[in-house]
């Protein structure tokens, strides 16, 4: 470098520094908020929409199931189809009545956890599904049926045992997502079991399981006659996590499926922004020797950031004003709320999202309620403590944020009571989400994916951390392919905690995530922040879906159809051609995402 250049060039430095933090500084002051709104890729319905209407046509399905059963498979079960409107009459096999004439249905469903309880009616059900009827048996048919029709079940020999059910395997075009991967079930010390049944060759395998004892298939189609019968041999089939294995297991027993879906897909960051700890923590330490702050700044951000940008995430974070636990007003600012509004405007600046979490991270429960985690949280005395409280934390926001205002609560420790989220139905019309979890084993506070009767829209989250197992894996898909949705939350101080993985260090967990994402990301479902994505839930949570369809088309009409719905194809052996009213992407094998842009559509099939 010449003297002359070097001179010119240290006078301008400065001015250049200047130039870029004069822009820094005007940016973050303008237009925080109206970015977010600009970006906005959809937004709630309006109050007061006329929304379009069908009548319904008659039930197209028999449930069959005992009630003198625990009811776990029933509700499940039902639960599904009614979201996947299917119109569907019951039958009770612990009334001691005839079945109901089969020939005024397509399709029937046999959920039972004791197969042979069904053996009375099997003759009558056979005859119908060899003339084109369509069987689906959720749960193991038992020794007595299978003993009696082995080649309508698809089996090679009538002898079979339970054995246990370890290593999973689903086929690709089953489950979209899958692509192969083994998943392993004992991961956390709770195998499965089910028959060990040998099929023939020609049967369609679409999920298997490999043990020490052997292997077996879990879900498998046999044509018989005119018909088709499917049996899903999963013990598991009562639990939340394998509705999507119901739906798919039903979309391939029927000719022709088609269901609504919500298509959203949503990351949150707990606990972000909120304050950032101080000192070290020896699994930093260990692995790079600097602060915690500075691992927050300069490593972990940075990765979260570029994982995002790369699948086009558009996260949620969930802001803490302070740590302290004042539970009663009056309710102080912290001095120094700079990492917050240094991470909050990241987010803003990206078009992204920052939900309500709390004034603190103490759960909103009243004086007397039993904690049954372990939790060491303090309780509230009356609902204006919680009401000042997240006043307060709002304020703060719009003081941050430039006016910003939360349209998503999500409760601390995922621990809330009916009357405190009352208190937030009634005292902030801003909050228009509420994001609990999907399934909560602990206090039994499960949210489905629905409009709530307070009027908020529960979008809850599904899995959480960096590193999950198995199981949980499974529970993601099971959602993508049944609701075609996808909400999942990790914390900054994963990385700290031994209980979410930190033993195994950052690294190994930014690459854990980015697997999940990428996952998730390959189905092709739509990023979205929460508020997005429970507008889209309430467009969902609204539809009614009625179709007929022959070999050359399937006709489609929408109740409640809004601007626009989603919804899941399966067609057989048929592939899609031209559609009216909507455009249709394949996801993978027969299944296909319909965007239908009018309440009644036609899809041409090839």
């Amino acid at each position: 470098m010449s003297k002359r250049f070097e001179r010119l060039f240290f006078i301008l430095m400065p001015l250049f520094a200047f130039i870029i933090l004069t822009a820094v500084i005007i940016y973050q002051r303008i237009g925080v908020s109206e970015f977010k709104t600009a970006g906005s890729q959809i937004d709630y319905i309006e109050a007061g929409a006329v929304l379009s209407e069908i009548t319904d046509s008659d039930d197209e399905c028999l449930f069959i199931y005992n009630s003198t059963e625990d009811p776990a498979l029933y509700n499940n079960l039902t639960f599904t189809l009614n979201e996947m409107c299917v119109d569907f009459s019951e039958f009770d096999v612990a009334g001691g009545t005839e079945l109901p004439d089969l020939n005024g249905f397509e399709s029937a469903v046999v959920a039972l956890f004791e197969g042979d309880t069904f053996s009375t009616y099997i003759d009558t059900a056979m005859d119908w599904v060899k003339s084109g009827g369509n069987l689906l048996f959720a749960g193991v048919p038992g020794f007595a049926i299978t003993d009696i029709y082995p080649e309508e079940f698809g089996l090679q020999i009538t002898e079979w045992s339970y054995i246990d059910q370890k290593y999973v395997s689903i086929s690709d075009d089953f489950f979209a997502g899958a692509d192969g991967k083994v998943f392993d079930l004992d991961e956390e010390g709770y195998p499965m079991s089910g028959g060990n049944f040998l099929l023939k060759p020609d049967t369609d395998i679409f999920m298997s399981s490999e043990s020490e004892q052997g292997s077996t298939p879990m879900v498998w189609s046999n044509n018989t006659g005119e018909g088709r019968i499917t049996v899903i041999n999963y013990a598991a089939i009562a639990n939340t996590g394998a509705r999507g294995i119901f739906a798919q297991s039903y979309a391939h027993t029927v000719p022709v499926a088609v269901w609504p879906v919500i298509n959203a897909s949503s990351f949150f960051i707990d606990d972000f922004p909120a304050p950032v700890p101080t000192g070290t923590n020896e699994y930093i330490d260990r692995d790079y020797g600097v602060t915690v702050d500075y691992f927050y700044t300069n490593i972990w951000w940075p990765n979260i950031k570029e994982i995002g940008e790369k699948y086009d995430l558009r996260y949620t974070g969930m802001f803490i004003e302070t740590y302290e636990d004042n539970v009663n007003t009056p309710f102080v600012r912290p001095a120094d709320l700079e990492r917050q509004k240094y991470f909050g405007r990241l987010l803003l600046a990206d078009g992204e999202e920052i939900a309500l979490h709390g004034y603190n991270h103490q759960s909103l429960t009243y004086t007397g309620f039993e904690y049954k985690n372990g939790e060491n949280y303090i309780s509230w005395d009356s609902p204006e403590d919680i009401s000042a409280a997240l006043s307060e934390t709002q304020s703060a926001m719009a003081n941050l944020f430039n006016d910003y205002v939360p349209e998503v609560y999500v409760p601390p420790s995922n621990v809330w009571l009916p009357e405190t989220r009352e208190v937030i139905a009634s005292n902030f019309p801003n909050i228009k989400v509420f994001s609990g979890l999907y399934d909560d084993t602990i206090y039994g506070q499960s949210q489905e994916f629905e409009t709530d009767d307070d009027g908020l829209i529960n979008f809850p989250r599904i899995v959480s951390n960096c590193i999950i197992n198995d199981y949980d894996i499974m529970l993601m898909l099971s959602e993508i392919n049944f609701h075609y949705v996808n909400s999942h939350f990790m914390h900054p101080d994963d990385a700290l905690d031994p209980d979410r993985s930190a033993e195994q260090g950052w690294e190994a967990m930014r690459d854990s995530y980015e697997s999940l994402v990428s996952m998730v990301s390959d189905t092709g479902i739509r990023q979205l922040t929460a508020s997005e994505s429970a507008a889209a839930v309430e467009r969902f949570d609204r539809l009614d879906v009625e179709f007929t369809y022959t070999d050359k088309d399937i006709y489609i009409n929408l109740g409640g159809f809004y601007d626009e719905a989603y919804l899941l194809v399966r067609t057989g052996d048929k592939v899609p051609g031209n559609v009216s009213g909507g455009e249709i992407t394949n996801i993978q094998g027969s299944l296909y995402l319909l965007k239908a842009t009018s309440p009644n559509v036609r899809i041409v099939l090839q």
